[in-house]
C-alpha cells in the first residue's frame, strides 16, 4: 500500500535550515545539497512500509506515534496515519544531537489530532508552506560577527544552489 507524505511547516523549516547551516557556516553547497538529497530519499521511502522504522525512544512521544529515521547525523520524525487515507505526516526534521524529545514534546499540539488521521483542513494547513520568519532566532543563527545583521541579510539572499532554487515557497 502507497502512502501519502504530507511534510509540516515546521519540517519544511528545519529543512531549509539545515540547507542554509552548511551552506553558509560551513561554506559547503554540495554537500547542502547531499544532504538534502538524503533526507528527501529518506522521506520518499516512506511511502511504502513506513512503520518498518521504530516509534522514538521516549514513552510519551512513542504513545503518540511518533517514529523516526536517521539521515547520517539528522534525524526526520514521523507519525502514520490510517484511519481514512493512508498518511504519512513528517513533523520535523533536525540535528540527531538537539534535544529533539523537548522540541516535539513543545510542538505535539501542532501535529497531533484527536483521530488518528489528519483533517481536510490540517492537510491545508500543512501543504502550505509557512513564511520564513526572519526574527526568530534558531540554535544556527549564532552570528560570528555580531555587527551582522541577520535580517537585512536574509531578506537579500537569492537562492544559488539547486535545492534552494527547487524548494524555496514550494509545496509537497
Amino acid at each position: 500500500m502507497k502512502y501519502k507524505i504530507i511534510i509540516a511547516p515546521s519540517a519544511k523549516s528545519d529543512m531549509r535550515e539545515i540547507h542554509r547551516y552548511i551552506k553558509n557556516n560551513l561554506q559547503n553547497t554540495t554537500a547542502a545539497d547531499r544532504r538534502m538529497s538524503l533526507i528527501q530519499t529518506k522521506i520518499n521511502s516512506l511511502k511504502e512500509n513506513p512503520c518498518r522504522y521504530a516509534l522514538v525512544l521516549d514513552e510519551y512521544l512513542a504513545l503518540k506515534g511518533i517514529r523516526s529515521v536517521a539521515a547520517k547525523n539528522h534525524t526526520v520524525f514521523y507519525r502514520v496515519c490510517e484511519k481514512r487515507k493512508p498518511t504519512v505526516f513528517i513533523v520535523r526534521a533536525l540535528y540527531s544531537h538537539r534535544d529533539w524529545a523537548t522540541i516535539l514534546k513543545a510542538d505535539i499540539d501542532d501535529f497531533l489530532d484527536e483521530g488518528d488521521d489528519i483533517t481536510t483542513a490540517q492537510h491545508h494547513q500543512y501543504s502550505t508552506p509557512a513564511p520564513p520568519s526572519q526574527s526568530q532566532e534558531t540554535a544556527y543563527d549564532k552570528p560570528t560577527n555580531p555587527k551582522t545583521n541577520q535580517a537585512e541579510s536574509a531578506k537579500n539572499h537569492q537562492p544559488t544552489s539547486a535545492f534552494e532554487q527547487s524548494h524555496n515557497n514550494t509545496a509537497e
